[in-house]
């Protein structure tokens, strides 16, 4: 697998607004910490996934949710976080993708 064949489709929902942002992209295409961090949410999902949640403060109705599917070709790899779930390890790659998202056409 070559960084250029890593996609990476991210999506943020919910807010006070509502309103969703999503973005396709290469891995090549990101800053080289974030291609490598996109590559071990690939390979090592076990490190990105929580346990247990943790529990979600009173007035949380409002929070965010992330998205993040990850395909190779060969495999795929897809994370589902509230914001208090995102792991501290991927939050620079959220962060620049969140840099790089748009509104999102209604589903």
């Amino acid at each position: 697998m070559t960084d250029q064949q890593l996609r990476l489709h991210y999506r943020r929902s919910g807010g006070f607004t509502g309103v969703e942002l999503a973005v396709d992209v290469l891995a090549g295409e990101l800053p080289a910490e974030q291609t490598g961090l996109a590559v071990r949410l690939l390979a090592h999902p076990e490190e990105f996934r929580t346990a247990t949640p943790p529990a979600m403060p009173p007035g949380a109705a409002d929070l965010f949710s992330y998205q993040l599917e990850l395909d190779d070709g060969d495999r795929r790899q897809a994370y589902r976080w509230s914001e208090f779930e995102v792991p501290d390890a991927a939050r620079p790659l959220l962060n620049t993708l969140q840099g790089l998202a748009k509104p999102a056409p209604p589903r």
